[in-house]
């Protein structure tokens, strides 16, 4: 038996825990690092390169050691007990770690398992998270932690890229997240991780205008929102409104109807919303229009009228005329969703104000466009019309506004 990084079972019972190991399936070709929490909690172990399967690391807390079940409890010098490698929470061994400095607690600390995500290079996720985050509302914070909904239960992400080659995020969560591989992929979705952006790189640094743009916001890709509910409810407290007018009702909605993870608060769900009535909703700074098109969504979202699981693999254009036969979404609504909520990098909703004001500065002569010029002088980009603006709005947030000021 030997101990260090690599993760060891008891040698009384090395064929029975390899055996449900397999059998939890969700753990399969992970590797595990021993790493407590209270050390640096996104201590880097070897990083597999991208396209790797993903790893799983091991992080914790020391708990009272009063509270260590007997039955719980590895020979000296082992490194995980047989619940940690099935991804629920482990208590402490009998003995100190062996090869690591004794730090006089007489007991090995629990652990919380590490995620770490591999993305496609490049990948600046502080940047990312940074104009993200200006926006997101009150489910965010600028220290890269969110509250979300998994498994029915509000949980607290903690992020932070700790490689860049390849580039890696860690991600640790509270209450663990059961379903590992469905997890991985609810994060890469959220991270972007798989969006290739060289190719874009070459084509914008063809282009004398765009090269220092592109240059001064390398590895920046789009974040997308934990879930479309959220997403929809965002597009519409967007329409026809300042960001800080709707950031101010989303945050009085979470406050009020959403539900606590850790010190932030998760979006509320669509059963929250549904059981409200249209007044209660206006008291959170909703017009009546739009407390009734949220309510109506909600609703429908809760009964299972408004499948969006099958919309990664719908078309773009049939999913804009799908998303337009709701209430209260139009073609400006339809379209941020796709761009913003599926990070579709070919979409761009050309009548946005903003959107017109960054091509038309950086694009146009300086000048507001109208959305059929917007549109004009997008055309050539295409496949990344979408993500083309993204870069534009997100260098004239950066170099006029300021993230802070944004933020």
């Amino acid at each position: 038996m030997k101990c260090g990084r690599e993760i060891w079972l008891p040698f009384h019972e090395p064929f029975r825990a390899r055996r449900r190991a397999n059998e939890a399936g969700s753990l399969l070709n992970a590797t595990w690092e021993e790493r407590p929490l209270r050390a640096d909690p996104h201590r880097l172990a070897p990083t597999p390169r991208y396209g790797e399967a993903p790893s799983m690391r091991i992080g914790g807390q020391s708990p009272d050691q009063n509270a260590t079940p007997p039955a719980e409890r590895a020979p000296a010098g082992v490194a995980l007990s047989l619940s940690a490698l099935l991804g629920r929470r482990s208590h402490a061994a009998s003995a100190p770690f062996s090869g690591l400095p004794n730090s006089g607690m007489g007991r090995m600390p629990c652990y919380n398992p590490v995620m770490r995500i591999i993305c496609r290079p490049p990948y600046n996720f502080r940047l990312s998270w940074q104009l993200a985050s200006a926006f997101t509302g009150y489910g965010a914070s600028r220290e890269g932690s969110l509250a979300v909904w998994w498994e029915e239960r509000p949980t607290m992400l903690y992020l932070k890229q700790t490689a860049d080659d390849p580039p890696t995020v860690e991600v640790i969560a509270e209450p663990i997240p059961r379903r590992t591989r469905l997890f991985q992929t609810f994060m890469r979705n959220m991270l972007n991780a798989d969006l290739d952006l060289q190719t874009f790189y070459i084509r914008a640094r063809r282009d004398r205008a765009l090269r220092p743009i592109v240059n001064g916001l390398i590895g920046l890709k789009p974040l997308r929102p934990p879930d479309m509910f959220q997403m929809m409810v965002t597009a519409v407290t967007e329409q026809q409104v300042s960001l800080a007018a709707a950031y101010r009702v989303r945050e009085h909605l979470v406050e009020r109807y959403g539900s606590k993870a850790g010190r932030l608060m998760a979006f509320p769900r669509p059963a929250d919303i549904a059981a409200l009535g249209v007044d209660e909703l206006r008291s959170c700074g909703l017009s009546r229009r739009k407390a009734e098109y949220v309510l109506e969504l909600a609703q429908k979202m809760a009964r299972g009228e408004i499948e969006t699981s099958a919309w990664d693999e719908t078309p773009d254009e049939d999913l804009i005329r799908l998303l337009q036969e709701q209430r209260g979404v139009g073609k400006w609504t339809a379209e941020y969703i796709l761009a913003r909520g599926l990070g579709r990098t070919d979409v761009v909703p050309v009548s946005d104000l903003g959107v017109r004001r960054a091509v038309g500065m950086y694009m146009g002569g300086g000048k507001t466009l109208s959305p059929e010029e917007t549109a004009e002088i997008l055309e050539p980009w295409s496949p990344w019309r979408g993500l083309l603006a993204f870069y534009l709005l997100a260098h004239y947030r950066k170099t006029h506004m300021g993230l802070d000021q944004a933020q």
